[in-house]
C-alpha cells in the first residue's frame, strides 16, 4: 500500500466529516485514474470543504463569499492570463488597482442608489421595502 492510498484508507476510517471523506474519495478516484476525474464531483467536494472549515460549518452566505471569490479568480486568470500571485507589480501600481476598482464600486453604489430613488418616488418599489427605504431616503 502507497503513502498516499494508507493516508486515503486512513481519512477514511476515522473520520465522520462528510467533507474530509468526499476529499478522500475524490483524491483516491484521481490517483487511480486522473483523466476520468468528474468535474462536478470535484466541485461538490470542495463546496462541502468550504462548508466544514476546521469541522465547523460555515453559514451558507459565508459559502457562497467563497464560491464567487474563487469564480472571481478564474475569470482574471481567464481575462489577463495572471492571478493576483503575479510579482510584475509595484505596490504603488496594486494600489493604483485598488483605487479604480474602488472609484467602479462608488459609481456601481450611486447608480443603485438612483435607481431606488426613482422606483421608490414612482410607487414602483414593493410596498415592503417601500415604507423602509422611504423612510431612510427622508433622513
Amino acid at each position: 500500500m502507497t503513502d498516499l492510498s494508507h493516508t486515503i484508507a486512513r481519512l477514511q476510517s476515522r473520520s465522520t466529516d462528510p467533507a474530509i471523506l468526499a476529499l478522500a474519495s475524490l483524491v483516491a478516484q484521481m490517483a487511480r485514474q486522473p483523466s476520468q476525474i468528474d468535474l462536478t464531483e470535484a466541485q461538490a467536494a470542495l463546496t462541502l470543504a468550504d462548508k466544514h472549515e476546521n469541522g465547523n460549518r460555515v453559514s451558507t452566505v459565508t459559502a457562497s463569499i467563497v464560491e464567487e471569490f474563487r469564480a472571481r479568480d478564474s475569470v482574471g486568470v481567464a481575462k489577463y492570463a495572471k492571478s493576483l500571485d503575479r510579482e510584475d507589480l509595484t505596490l504603488d501600481q496594486w494600489l493604483q488597482h485598488m483605487i479604480e476598482e474602488l472609484m467602479d464600486a462608488t459609481g456601481y453604489a450611486r447608480r443603485a442608489q438612483f435607481l431606488i430613488r426613482s422606483l421608490v418616488e414612482s410607487g414602483q418599489m414593493p410596498p415592503i421595502l417601500m415604507s423602509s427605504l422611504a423612510n431612510d431616503l427622508a433622513a
